[in-house]
C-alpha cells in the first residue's frame, strides 16, 4: 500500500513539474511567427503531464485507454467523439500514446474539419484510428507533429502508422501496435 502511495505522489509530482514546464514555455511565448512553435511544445508537455495526472490516480498502474484519449482530446481543447473498446494500457505505452493521440488530434483539429473521432479497438494489434472530414494528405513531406507520430508508433510501440483519405470522403489516421506487450483486456 505504502508503494502505491509513493508511486502515485512521484506521479503528481512530475506532473506538477511538466506543467510548470509548459507554462513556463508559454510565458516566454516570443510574438509572432515563432509563438506557433512554443504552443504546439507546451501541448505536448501537457499531453504527458495528463497521462501522469492519470497514472496518480491509478496509483502507477494501468490505464483505462477511453480515460486517456478522452483526458488527450480534452488538454488538446479538440472537440472529438471518443469510442474505445475496454483495453488497460502500460503505463510507459500510455505516455507514448498521448504523444500520438495529441498529434492525431492537433492535426485534424488544424489541417482537418468537424467531426474529428477517435476509436480504439482492442484487437490483437490494438488499432487506433483518427478521423476527421479533411482534405486528406496532399502528398508534400509530412509535418514535424506526423513525423513525430510514425517515429513514436515505429520505435517505441513497434507499431505501424498510415495516413490516407477513405472513399467515404474523410480522412483517416490509423496506428496499430501489438496488444501483447502493451495493453491488456479490461475485464
Amino acid at each position: 500500500e505504502l508503494e502505491h502511495a509513493l508511486l502515485a505522489e512521484s506521479h503528481h509530482r512530475v506532473k506538477n513539474s511538466l506543467q510548470t514546464v509548459a507554462d513556463l514555455l508559454l510565458l516566454g511565448r516570443p510574438q509572432g511567427t515563432d509563438a506557433g512553435a512554443f504552443d504546439e511544445t507546451a501541448q505536448r508537455i501537457g499531453a504527458i503531464a495528463a497521462v501522469h495526472d492519470l497514472l496518480g490516480e491509478e496509483r502507477g498502474g494501468r490505464i483505462r485507454a477511453d480515460a486517456l484519449l478522452r483526458t488527450v482530446a480534452a488538454a488538446a481543447a479538440v472537440d472529438a467523439r471518443v469510442d474505445a473498446d475496454p483495453l488497460e494500457l502500460q503505463p510507459a505505452c500510455a505516455q507514448r500514446l498521448a504523444i500520438v493521440v495529441n498529434e492525431l488530434l492537433t492535426n485534424a483539429a488544424r489541417h482537418g474539419r468537424s467531426p474529428i473521432s477517435v476509436q480504439l479497438r482492442a484487437s490483437d494489434p490494438v488499432v487506433l484510428s483518427v478521423r476527421d472530414a479533411g482534405p486528406g494528405p496532399n502528398g508534400s513531406q509530412p509535418g514535424l507533429g506526423l513525423q513525430l507520430v510514425d517515429q513514436v508508433v515505429t520505435h517505441a510501440l513497434q507499431g505501424s502508422f498510415d495516413l490516407e483519405r477513405e472513399h467515404s470522403g474523410l480522412t483517416l489516421a490509423q496506428v496499430r501496435f501489438p496488444q501483447s506487450t502493451h495493453a491488456h483486456p479490461r475485464r
